[in-house]
């Protein structure tokens, strides 16, 4: 278990495609990007969670990966044809 402690860094772009379905939000608001956060694990133990949506867009990969002192996990698993995971997407509310 860990949790959020802050932000890193944000970059996000509206992408190319068609539209998203998620159940989560306006589709509207859908965009593919890459949030870095940094976290702390339950044992105290600090690390970072990179979170990226590809979103159509070349050379942006798909999926989380993290870290966890000084060891990182960035073998993720991409997301398989009429699968319904290992997919991201971000939801930009406007205030």
């Amino acid at each position: 278990m860990y949790v959020v402690t802050g932000p890193v860094s944000w970059h996000g772009f509206v992408g190319i495609g068609g539209a998203s379905t998620d159940n989560i939000g306006d589709p509207a608001y859908a965009r593919g990007g890459l949030a870095i956060l940094s976290i702390e694990y339950d044992d105290g133990d600090q690390g970072i969670l990179i979170v990226s949506c590809r979103r159509q867009q070349p050379g942006v990969f798909e999926g989380v990966t993290a870290s966890k002192g000084f060891v990182g996990y960035w073998e993720r698993q991409a997301p398989g044809a009429g699968i319904d995971g290992n997919r991201t997407l971000f939801h930009v509310v406007q205030k």
